[in-house]
C-alpha cells in the first residue's frame, strides 16, 4: 500500500526551513547538484496514487512547513 504523500520541492523544504528555523538554519544547507543522486530522483514517478491508504482515512502532510516543523518537534524531543 501506497501511503499518501505531500507533493512538495526541495525549494519549499528549505523555504520552510528558514521561516521556521530562521535563515542563520537554513544558510547551512549546501547547494551541491550531484548527478547520481539526480539520477535516482529523476527515476521516480511525479505522483503516487494512494487511494487504499485514503479510503483508510491516512491523509499526507498538508505541506513542507507542517513536515519541517515535525521533524524539529522531534528533534526538541530527542528523537533522531
Amino acid at each position: 500500500m501506497n501511503l499518501p504523500a505531500c507533493a512538495t520541492t526541495v525549494g519549499a523544504m528549505a523555504q520552510a526551513l528558514s521561516e521556521l528555523a530562521g535563515p542563520e538554519v537554513a544558510a547551512r544547507l549546501q547547494w551541491v547538484n550531484d548527478p547520481a543522486i539526480a539520477r535516482v530522483v529523476g527515476s521516480w514517478p511525479g505522483v503516487v496514487r494512494a487511494s487504499r491508504a485514503q479510503a483508510l482515512g491516512l491523509q499526507p502532510d498538508p505541506n513542507a512547513q507542517a513536515i519541517v516543523s515535525q521533524h524539529m518537534q522531534a528533534l526538541a524531543n530527542g528523537v533522531t
